[in-house]
């Protein structure tokens, strides 16, 4: 996972959980560390999913240090050309939290967040940690600590963000899933950072223009303490992965942490609703009955060669929900418009 790896020697007990699913972790470790052979072919990490991993672990493809050596080899190859990741932890325990600011570099935290507790507590093995827009203030993912990450698809398109590192990460296969940017300096008692964040567009942004899957979960599904602050109404933080079932696992995951006393949003969730598997409907469900919102006053219906390829993307997009049975209703109410809505913008007054 991209917060993003370990150079050298893997934490023994972190040999004992290299799993994201819910279960098996102990038993497919246990017959690795007891004789089993493994190939000699290097792990692929290209394209690499949560199935994947765990199927090269349990058949004997590769060990937990193959896996992570692979990454590290692909890091070292492209992340010169991307610029998508600041650091890696021989360790992969604590790492410096900067939030791409020059002026915070080597701030290093003494506590992990909630979020990073939950995937380190299902087996996640952090790498290292992702480029982003200083503090996560716009999309264009340039930093003064971190500077400029490259969408590895165009060199000359921004890779979204504010997690834009992140998603260039993991479009160019240097991790499984990450979760994005850095997080916030941790005042005297508070949690320290280890999730992606999402104010405005900062999850789904890299995950658009890297061809992955995001999503910016319920407010209060999962707990932001240890983010860097922007906008106490609006932040929330999520995964960004390469497809759906990863996204629904990882979701899992970080939405295990339930109620949390230092993010009182997580009290308006209702407890039942944070032992919800969102991997159960990935096989032999469907659209039928669905209802989809369309806001469509936040898209430039201008022709050119900007906005007409984007437009019909998203027009195909609607016609195929269509076509599997949902219904998408559009929504043209003028509040959701782009220019009026940025003087309803709550960062104005609650960003310190």
């Amino acid at each position: 996972m991209l917060v993003g790896a370990t150079r050298g020697e893997v934490p023994a007990q972190l040999h004992e959980k290299l799993q994201l699913a819910s279960i098996g972790a102990l038993f497919l470790l246990f017959l690795g560390a007891h004789g089993r052979t493994f190939s000699t072919e290097p792990f692929d990490s290209r394209e690499a999913t949560i199935d994947n991993v765990h199927n090269a672990l349990y058949f004997g493809l590769a060990s937990c240090r193959d896996v992570v050596s692979s990454f590290i080899t692909r890091i070292e190859a492209f992340n010169p050309t991307v610029n998508a990741i600041m650091s890696l932890n021989p360790n992969a325990f604590e790492l410096n939290t900067t939030g791409g600011c020059l002026d915070l570099a080597g701030n290093k935290p003494s506590v992990d967040a909630p979020a990073v507790i939950a995937l380190k507590n299902a087996g996640a093995i952090i790498l290292g940690k992702t480029n982003l827009h200083e503090l996560a203030l716009e999309g264009l993912s340039v930093s003064s600590l971190g500077g400029q990450t490259i969408n590895p698809y165009d060199k000359t398109r921004t890779s979204g963000g504010s997690s834009g590192g992140t998603g260039a990460a993991i479009a160019t296969s240097l991790a499984v899933f990450g979760t994005g940017e850095d997080f916030k300096p941790p005042p005297k008692d508070d949690c320290s950072p280890s999730s992606g964040t999402d104010t405005m567009n900062s999850l789904r942004s890299p995950a658009s223009v890297n061809s992955l899957f995001s999503v910016r979960p319920t407010r209060g599904l999962i707990s932001r303490a240890g983010i860097i602050p922007i906008s106490y109404t609006q932040d929330a933080i999520g995964p960004i992965v390469r497809n759906v079932k990863d996204l629904a696992v990882a979701l899992n995951v970080m939405a295990s942490i339930g109620y949390d006393p230092n993010d009182n949003t997580t009290s308006l969730f209702p407890s039942s609703s944070t032992s919800v598997d969102y991997s159960a409907a990935i096989s032999g469900g469907g659209l039928k009955g669905l209802r989809f919102g369309l806001l469509e006053g936040f898209f430039n219906c201008t022709s050119s060669n900007e906005t007409t390829p984007v437009n019909n993307a998203i027009s195909y997009m609607v016609a195929t929900f269509e076509a599997a049975g949902a219904e998408v209703v559009s929504t043209n109410e003028t509040l959701y418009n782009a220019t009026a809505i940025a003087s309803l913008d709550v960062q104005t007054s609650e960003y310190r």
